[in-house]
C-alpha cells in the first residue's frame, strides 16, 4: 500500500494527528516519535467517543425503561376501570 492508496477522509485525519510538521530533531527516550504521540491521542479520542455513547446508550435505557413503567401503570389502571365497568 503507497500514499496513494489511502482514502482521502483517512489522509487528513492521519495528516491531523500527525500535525502536518516534520520533527525538528530525532525522537528522544524522553519524547517518543511521533508515531506514538498520533497513535496515543487517536486511542484518548477512541475513548472519549466510546465513553460518551455509553453514556447515551445509558441515558436512553433509562428513559425507556421509565416509559415502560409508565406505559404498564396506565395499562394496570385502564385494565382496572375496564374490568370495574363491566
Amino acid at each position: 500500500m503507497n500514499h496513494l492508496d489511502i482514502d482521502r477522509a483517512a489522509r487528513e485525519q492521519i495528516r491531523y494527528l500527525f500535525g502536518h510538521a516534520c520533527p525538528a530533531a530525532f525522537p528522544s527516550l524522553q519524547e517518543p516519535p511521533r508515531t506514538a504521540r498520533a497513535l496515543a491521542l487517536l486511542g484518548a479520542q477512541w475513548e472519549d467517543a466510546r465513553r460518551a455513547s455509553e453514556e447515551a446508550r445509558r441515558t436512553q435505557l433509562e428513559e425507556l425503561d421509565h416509559f415502560v413503567g409508565l406505559a404498564h401503570g396506565l395499562d394496570a389502571e385502564l385494565s382496572s376501570r375496564l374490568g370495574g365497568a363491566q
